[in-house]
């Protein structure tokens, strides 16, 4: 079924928040100085709808690279269903005064317009709200197609469980399936990524039989260990010990 919300898209949220600013007349002194004011329509992510409400619009004011003062605007945060946080570059303004004055109005400017993006999303929220037949605490896309610790690849299991203190809720975690790293359980694949890439990972004890003994071998050579006799069953390594098969 076609989703019937009006939405607005990056360039949409930036020219309504001026508008409202400029229909309230809180704009008159920046109006005075300013070259131009522009939303960043060329970028393609700019022009994509916006399907969640859990984002900041930014406002902040510096110096140019060779003229003017400029403020640039940025939305940081939520910008649909897919779980990861964005930052975009949404819009400009830009003066071509330096002076101390200038600065000053460029920078109550950014005030003035983190008050009337506020007070429009609040006013607009309906088109904000997320897709909820779209909304995934996992996606597949996050899965990590190599190991950070053993270097091989294709060898990343999904583990799930009921969350703890609520079993209506889902919990992952990864698990590389040859050396046997794993990382603790989060409720979003969006949060395991980031720990994954983060390195918060670790080998735990288990009661299960995780890696073969050649596959280990090959994980020792894959991280450059000194050469063994091959028999993992009296490696110097505890928790390769741990993880050997029997077999």
């Amino acid at each position: 079924m076609k989703e019937n919300i009006k939405r607005d898209n990056a360039i949409d949220l930036f020219n309504s928040i001026l508008k409202t600013a400029r229909d309230a007349g809180a704009l008159q002194e920046l109006d005075r100085i300013i070259d131009y004011d522009s939303a960043c329509e060329f970028e393609e992510k700019n022009k994509r709808p916006i399907s969640n409400y859990e984002f900041n619009c930014i406002f902040s004011v510096d110096y140019g690279g060779s003229e003017g003062i400029y403020i640039d605007a940025w939305l940081d945060g939520y910008l649909d269903e897919s779980g990861h946080t964005q930052r975009l570059h949404f819009g400009t303004i830009k003066t071509l005064e330096r002076d101390l004055a200038a600065m000053k109005t460029m920078g109550e400017a950014c005030g003035i317009l983190q008050y009337y993006a506020s007070d429009y999303l609040n006013k607009n929220l309906s088109r904000y709200e997320p897709d909820p037949t779209k909304l995934s605490l996992f996606h597949n896309s996050d899965t990590p197609f190599w190991c950070r610790s053993c270097k091989s690849m294709g060898n990343i299991a999904v583990l799930k469980r009921l969350c703890p203190w609520n079993e209506q809720m889902e919990q992952y975690a990864f698990r590389c399936q040859l050396c046997g790293v794993e990382t603790n359980y989060f409720s979003s694949s969006a949060e395991l990524r980031k720990a994954w890439n983060n390195g918060e990972y670790w080998i735990r004890k288990s009661d299960a039989i995780l890696v073969k003994r050649n596959a280990l071998q090959s994980v020792c050579k894959l991280r450059g260990q000194e050469p063994c006799n091959l028999d993992c069953a009296q490696c110097p390594y505890q928790i390769i010990r741990e993880l050997r098969h029997t077999v």
